[in-house]
């Protein structure tokens, strides 16, 4: 009979073990019933007047007296429910009168005590259907037996595979598809290469390959350097695995990649030869798609076939609640900090962040690295960190990534992160040819694809069929610390500048930024820098298209002067001897030419606010401007900032152009507005516009905003008619997203109750 203590399980790992046994020995269906209105139910079978309700318990770090602590509380539920069996399971070791007690705590249950299942029981359950043990394989691979059968397989082969530090990581493990096709793929085909992003988990799934083949009596044989090592200890007809952890950056980057990567497909060919053999690699896609560029035989290995990229958005959120659960659950965090993670269920902005990464969760969950931060800051630490884990990053980006792959991704950096690939191909080209000038090194034609293919799936990904993104908005904070941190950088890519949108691009995170090293560096490149500002700051905005239609590229001629007045604040004669071509570039562009009012305001706001006497008659000109453009009409937004122009008193004629720009937008804009609103925030915005209009301008907009109102009762009874015509699918979508949520929120409260 097998002999666990269930302490590598979480509770939730102890529900569906359960579930698991009590099904098969019961030959019946047990249906997972957590939260909600009927809480006390972990499982349940009920049919016609039976109802059988089944409470799973863990309880390993207080035991028998915190199990009946909880249990007496469990006792007015279960009045309520009512049930005519009730069973409780428990990973704790129950004596006869042990099971006495836990019957006492439940007076209003039908506890009997054939009911009460403890350790001993739970370890008889699997003794007679090892089916269920055979699939819950954290149960088993943490177990002291197979723990001390991996040793000393382990030891047998020498192997530098961390036997004790894996152990304790599968108890954390979260099991996903991308185990079960490693699996399927180390079968199949003998190789599986683990790819993707750093701190996503590839060495992890790896280890939980080893093991298992370990636990299962295989030879494990670890490769530090190069395949050699693997080649001489190979054993034709023996049970052996090899494992090569980021096989790419061990040998096949530098000088000898050409001899190296004719050794690595030679093993890999002799382990496909061999049904007693298995290989286990692990890369990180930038790295692999390098290899491919400067290796042929690489290239057409058709090594891609065993490939599984992992992907933080494959990852479901309750995987992501688990696996901070898991950590959580394992870790040594001390109890204040699990109660800070619990409270007002911040724990559910950690799993639905936009920077989960489960490196970032190991980090937050150790001890060791939050020694430091008291309980009441750790909410706040952990944030950070989500929001700025650019060490993940980091190491990549500096040691491994080509200086052409560095140079396209702050060129990417520059556009914000996103960019048709034609355009980033152009700023890429003229990036790199000043900085291969400026720090003399080669470059060649196929550059550009190169870096692409290399950063692609790691760094970038596609955004439709002609433009590249960023994968992850970490990589962006990256690249800002690059530069923040190099202001050298900044100069570099505003003397190769292609675009006017890069030049605002970086004056807006200089601006941003507390340091004044970076806007220093941009002052101190002003000679070299400003000519290539004025070309670009000047060029055409409108685009003519063959079918007669017009378009106008950002950014708006207002905000380029806004840049330009910015760059003038630094003090360099150069920057401020932009400020009047720009302003005359401005001034020249037609009043219907896709005017940007708002931007206008927020110009001649920067100038009187700040009081920049040399410009005021510009600030005077651009008021004129304004006011032209609106009393011919504009939406209702720009209306509402253009009212932020009125002195007070208000003079005459600016109150009458406003005037008539009512006028205009009421028999020319509104209609359009109105029916375009598509959300209750929408018609709530339109409705606040009009209004602040009105009373700023004293005109009468009852009937305007009257209409809106009809028109979003309109909206909410036609919302309502679509959601009863779908209500089946919205409701079980409801019901779906409601209980996974509720289902996630009882998984975190039982970390309140065993401790």
């Amino acid at each position: 009979m097998p002999d666990y203590d269930f302490h590598q399980l979480s509770p939730l790992d102890l529900e569906r073990l359960a579930r698991d046994l009590l099904q098969q020995e019961w030959s019946m269906h047990l249906e997972s019933f957590k939260s909600g209105r009927d809480g006390g139910i972990d499982l349940r079978y009920a049919s016609g007047p039976d109802k059988l309700i089944v409470q799973v318990k863990h309880y390993v770090r207080t035991g028998l007296n915190g199990l009946i602590r909880d249990l007496k509380k469990e006792d007015k539920k279960v009045k309520k429910l009512a049930p005519s069996r009730y069973v409780v399971v428990t990973s704790v070791p129950l004596s006869p009168q042990d099971k006495d007690k836990i019957i006492a705590a439940l007076p209003s249950a039908p506890l009997v005590v054939g009911d009460v299942i403890g350790q001993t029981d739970l370890n008889n359950l699997l003794g007679r259907h090892p089916t269920i043990e055979q699939g819950h394989p954290k149960l088993w691979l943490t177990s002291q037996a197979v723990l001390d059968r991996v040793l000393h397989n382990a030891e047998a082969t020498r192997s530098e595979f961390e036997v004790k530090k894996i152990h304790q990581q599968i108890r954390r493990y979260v099991q996903t598809d991308a185990f079960g096709e490693a699996e399927k793929r180390l079968a199949d085909e003998r190789v599986v290469m683990i790819a993707g992003p750093p701190g996503i988990g590839k060495t992890t799934l790896a280890n939980m390959l080893l093991y298992e083949h370990l636990s299962q009596g295989w030879q494990a044989i670890v490769i530090d350097r190069d395949v050699t090592e693997g080649a001489k200890l190979f054993k034709q007809g023996v049970n052996q695995i090899f494992y090569f952890d980021d096989f790419v950056g061990a040998t096949l980057i530098g000088e000898s990649i050409n001899a190296n990567d004719k050794a690595l497909l030679s093993f890999i060919s002799m382990v496909r030869e061999d049904p007693t053999s298995r290989l286990v690699l692990t890369t990180r896609e930038h790295l692999y798609e390098q290899a491919k560029l400067r290796s042929e035989r690489l290239r057409y290995a058709n090594l891609d076939a065993d490939r599984i990229i992992l992907r933080m958005r494959d990852y479901s959120t309750r995987q992501r609640a688990q696996i901070l659960y898991n950590h959580i659950y394992f870790s040594d965090l001390p109890d204040s900090h699990v109660t800070a993670l619990l409270e007002n269920d911040f724990y559910s902005k950690i799993i639905r962040h936009k920077k989960f990464n489960p490196r970032v969760i190991e980090w937050m969950a150790t001890r060791q690295r939050i020694k430091n931060v008291p309980a009441e800051k750790y909410c706040k630490f952990v944030s950070q960190l989500l929001e700025n884990p650019i060490e993940i990053w980091r190491h990549a980006y500096e040691q491994e990534l080509s200086k052409s792959a560095q140079t396209l991704l702050l060129t990417l950096w520059s556009f914000e992160g996103r960019i048709a690939i034609n355009a980033l191909e152009k700023a890429f080209k003229k990036f790199q040819g000043h900085r291969a000038k400026k720090y003399s090194y080669e470059t060649l034609p196929q550059d550009f694809g190169r870096a692409l293919k290399e950063l692609s799936g790691s760094f970038v990904a596609p955004k439709g069929h002609f433009a590249v993104e960023v994968i992850d908005p970490s990589v962006l904070d990256l690249l800002g610390a690059v530069i923040s941190e190099a202001p050298e950088n900044a100069v570099d890519q505003l003397i190769s500048a292609v675009s006017f949108s890069q030049v605002a691009r970086l004056w807006n995170f200089a601006r941003q930024l507390q340091s004044n090293e970076l806007r220093r560096t941009i002052k101190e490149c002003s000679r070299e820098a400003a000519p290539i500002v004025r070309e670009l700051m000047c060029a055409e905005r409108r685009v003519d298209y063959p079918n007669g239609t017009s378009a106008w590229k950002a950014p708006s001629y207002p905000e380029r002067l806004a840049v330009i007045l910015g760059l003038s604040d630094l003090k360099a004669a150069e920057y401020r001897e932009l400020v009047e071509p720009m302003a005359d570039t401005l001034l020249a562009e037609p009043l219907d030419e896709g005017a940007d009012i708002n931007a206008l305001v927020e110009v001649i706001m920067m100038i009187e606010v700040n009081e920049q006497t040399e410009h005021q008659a510009l600030a005077v000109e651009l008021r004129c401007r304004v006011f032209d453009i609106v009393k011919n009409g504009c939406r209702s937004d720009e209306l509402r900032e253009a009212t932020r122009l009125l002195e007070k008193p208000p003079v005459e004629s600016e109150l009458d152009a406003l005037k008539a720009g009512f006028r205009a937008y009421r028999e020319d804009y509104f209609y359009d507005e109105r029916t375009n609103c598509r959300s209750r925030d929408e018609f709530d915005g339109l409705v606040s516009d009009i209004d602040h209009i009105g009373k700023t301008l004293g005109v009468n907009t009852e009937l305007l905003i009257g209409d809106v109102e009809d028109a979003r009762q309109e909206f909410e009874e036609n919302e309502e008619q679509y959601a009863d015509a779908h209500y089946d699918e919205y409701k079980e979508q409801w019901r779906a997203d409601r209980h996974e949520n509720e289902s996630i929120a009882e998984m975190f409260q039982s970390l309140k109750t065993d401790r």
